[in-house]
């Protein structure tokens, strides 16, 4: 080879180097541990190995300058540039990275070409993947904000056990759970084929029809995954099965009591955690890949026959998933066992009579009919092929067959559409429509693992590698991941390095990679040598917030509050007082609007404060009352909220000079609190028409001095045993009189409160 070409290698040799350096630090492989030194290192080794050309530390790096983390400067230019550069040289992490911000329009105006561009290469990647994967393996995605961890929740460890007992007990519910678990990989559980047949073979012998279909479900799928790896084996090309059933019968979509957002399998894009998830042959057998040709045929044959019956016996009995899994089969040539005879029709090669493909037509429809997502998609493919009794493609047909199973989250079923609405096939080209649905394909990809080994990393002590994989998700576009790379930042998490020091270095560096790809420097030379702000705290707030921002554009409504509480703290963001109290305000309400108890009663505090808007009692009070009608829980601090305005209510009465307007249950809550009676509501009728008068009706809305809903003379009792007085004056007599001889027992109240 040429002396230029022995360079080039001994470069990106290098660089792999280093990168492996960098890689095994930060995730727990290196001698040098997890310490903030260490970290820092780390970083420094991936600006070496981005500028020789190492595309995965070009795309950390991208993730850190994106992000504004672990000391880096936020810039998005820097970001943009280094996922550009990371994704053409196809790095699936930053295409998927690229797709989601000209998708959200974040940093770079909003382009549905460019996203749908970058989401086709993503999606394909995904598609791929699913298609050399033996079955989906559910993947949990939880939060490690420790506000939202369930009192009292349960481990996978222990779910598992105990549903392990209680198959081994023969009880018919926990072997068909098991058989899901097994087959999804799901809590803690192996993720295999053959041990979620038998238990669904043993649920199914218990009468549990469901557990029929799924278990001529988990065999079939063994015995296309043992066809496929059969022919390619013996360099024969083996073809895609597209109309396989998508998932068990009775699970949905993803969304039963073990399931989880997303379902995927795989190493994720590197670095990534230890763990390997890697499929393996079951126990006892050796690989599929070396198995002799005729064993594998005649393995195949026994698990096709096996799932035949299985299906029909759970079809006679009315069990809608069994009818797809006939069609199935009948589809692929499988059904009569004469075809799979000899080596002209082995493993099903031959492909389907006629007769096969109209009864798989009549069965998809039946079972489509009753509502079922892989009947559907099924339709959707034969209309596409012309494989149906009027022999023409119906593009039309195939698109609205293609729309339920869609909005079920049925991932094959949202790539097509995707591809028909990009393209305007069956109808007209729905760009906006189109990325989306790729985009939730992307989300489903093998990297959905990295939720899996940040938990591990977690638990190993290598906090910054639990922090980098969540960036990485977070830049992705998982709002899940926004939230916890956020909190993991707030809460300054051990062995996560936001020094000043490395934030001047970064600084640095990133001048100079701007000036290399002619873009402006990110951080000004003076800013790097004068901005005394520039702290860890500042830098882990500022990054902290942009996370949480990009988390609650997703809806996510504990990051609304997280946004509200940063911007009411004056935490992570520069802003004029009065212009931050109404962001956070905005930011509260946009909580409430998503039914957040806390959101609704941090409004109430600020309108009954007037913080970031004017000061109204009566709408603080409304939000009060939402809070505790949305939730139990909120119902102690509410009462002493609305104990305390009643309270305000009665001073600004008192200075005023004023009458009060405040509600019967409003003061029922003060003298509970007090140790006085209820509410005499007669009282309070005899004195409504003179409060009236006074204006209280007139000024209920938006204005400082109305109190409560309006209704004047509510608060006209007095003790039990007293007399209610007769006019206004001597009611804020009687109850300036109450006020002083409880005023002790008040503040005591007062200070619990606080302090809860």
């Amino acid at each position: 080879s040429q002396p230029w070409m022995r360079g080039n290698e001994a470069v990106t040799d290098a660089a792999a180097q280093i990168f492996s350096f960098a890689n095994d630090t930060l995730f727990g492989h290196s001698a040098f541990g997890s310490s903030r030194e260490a970290t820092v290192s780390a970083m420094g080794a991936l600006h070496v190995a981005a500028a020789a050309g190492h595309a995965h530390a070009q795309y950390w790096l991208a993730v850190l300058y994106g992000t504004g983390s672990f000391g880096f400067p936020h810039s998005d230019q820097t970001a943009l540039a280094l996922y550009e550069l990371a994704a053409t040289a196809g790095h699936t992490g930053a295409q998927m990275a690229l797709g989601n911000r000209y998708y959200t329009g974040r940093a770079v105006p909003r382009n549905c070409t460019a996203a749908a561009a970058w989401y086709q290469l993503v999606g394909l990647d995904v598609m791929r993947y699913r298609d050399n994967r033996r079955a989906p393996r559910l993947v949990h995605q939880e939060r490690v904000d420790a506000n939202e961890v369930k009192a009292g929740a349960h481990t996978d460890e222990e779910i598992l056990t105990y549903f392990q007992q209680a198959a081994g007990r023969g009880d018919t519910h926990a072997l068909a759970t098991m058989g899901h678990l097994h087959y999804y990989g799901a809590r803690g559980a192996a993720h295999d084929l053959n041990r979620a047949a038998e238990a669904f073979a043993a649920a199914g012998r218990r009468g549990h029809n469901p557990s029929r279909s799924n278990h001529g479900h988990a065999l079939l799928m063994e015995a296309m995954w043992i066809r496929r790896q059969a022919l390619l084996a013996s360099r024969t090309e083996a073809p895609l099965d597209p109309l396989l059933p998508h998932r068990l019968s009775d699970l949905g979509n993803g969304t039963g009591p073990f399931a989880a957002t997303g379902t995927a399998v795989g190493a994720a894009d590197a670095p990534a955690p230890p763990a390997s998830h890697a499929s393996t042959p079951p126990a006892g057998r050796p690989p599929l890949s070396v198995l002799p040709l005729r064993e594998a045929r005649q393995r195949f044959n026994l698990l096709v026959d096996r799932a035949l019956t299985s299906f029909k016996r759970a079809s006679r009995e009315g069990v809608v998933a069994a009818h797809t899994g006939l069609a199935v089969m009948h589809a692929l040539g499988l059904t009569p066992p004469a075809a799979r005879e000899g080596s002209g029709g082995a493993f099903g090669s031959h492909g389907p009579t006629p007769e096969e493909l109209a009864r798989a037509h009549t069965l998809l429809t039946t079972a489509a009919q009753q509502g079922h997502p892989d009947a559907h998609y099924n339709l959707a493919l034969l209309e596409l092929k012309g494989a149906t009794p009027h022999g023409r493609r119906d593009f039309r047909a195939a698109r609205r067959h293609l729309e339920l199973p869609a909005r079920q989250g049925h991932v094959r079923a949202l790539h097509a559409l995707a591809q028909m609405q990009l393209r305007g096939i069956g109808g007209g080209r729905q760009c906006a429509a189109g990325v989306k649905n790729l985009r939730e394909v992307a989300e489903r990809g093998p990297w959905l693992v990295d939720f899996d080994g940040a938990s591990q990393l977690r638990a190993d002590g290598y906090r910054a590698g639990e922090l980098l994989l969540y960036l990485a998700m977070a830049e992705k576009g998982y709002d899940i991941a926004q939230s916890n790379a956020a909190w993991l930042a707030e809460t300054a998490a051990d062995g996560v390095s936001w020094s000043l020091q490395l934030w001047r270095e970064s600084t640095v560096v990133a001048a100079r990679v701007a000036a290399v790809l002619g873009l402006p420097d990110p951080v000004p030379a003076a800013a790097r040598d004068t901005d005394a702000e520039a702290t860890e705290t500042l830098l882990r707030d500022a990054c902290a917030l942009r996370l949480y921002q990009q988390a609650a554009d997703q809806d996510d409504a504990v990051a609304w509050i997280k946004v509200g509480d940063f911007l009411y703290d004056r935490r992570g963001a520069r802003s004029p007082e009065q212009s931050r109290l109404s962001l956070a305000l905005q930011a509260y309400s946009k909580a409430a609007d998503l039914r957040h108890p806390q959101a609704m009663f941090n409004l109430g505090l600020m309108y009954e404060r007037g913080e970031g808007a004017p000061q109204d009692w009566h709408l603080a009070k409304r939000y009060y009352d939402l809070a505790a009608a949305t939730d139990s829980h909120a119902r102690a601090p509410v009462a002493l909220a609305l104990a305390w305005l009643a309270l305000r209510q009665l001073a600004h009465a008192l200075w005023a000079g004023e009458s009060l307007s405040v509600p019967a249950a409003q003061w029922s809550t003060v003298n509970l609190l007090l140790g006085a009676g209820p509410v005499n509501e007669g009282a309070g009728e005899a004195t409504e028409a003179s409060d009236t008068s006074d204006g209280g009706e007139t000024d209920r809305e938006g204005s400082s001095d109305a109190g409560g809903d309006g209704k004047a003379g509510a608060g006209s009792a007095g003790r039990k045993g007293k007399k209610a007085p007769a006019s206004s004056s001597q009611e804020l007599e009687v109850l300036v009189e109450e006020l002083f001889e409880d005023l002790v027992v008040f503040l005591v109240l007062g200070l619990v409160a606080g302090a809860l």
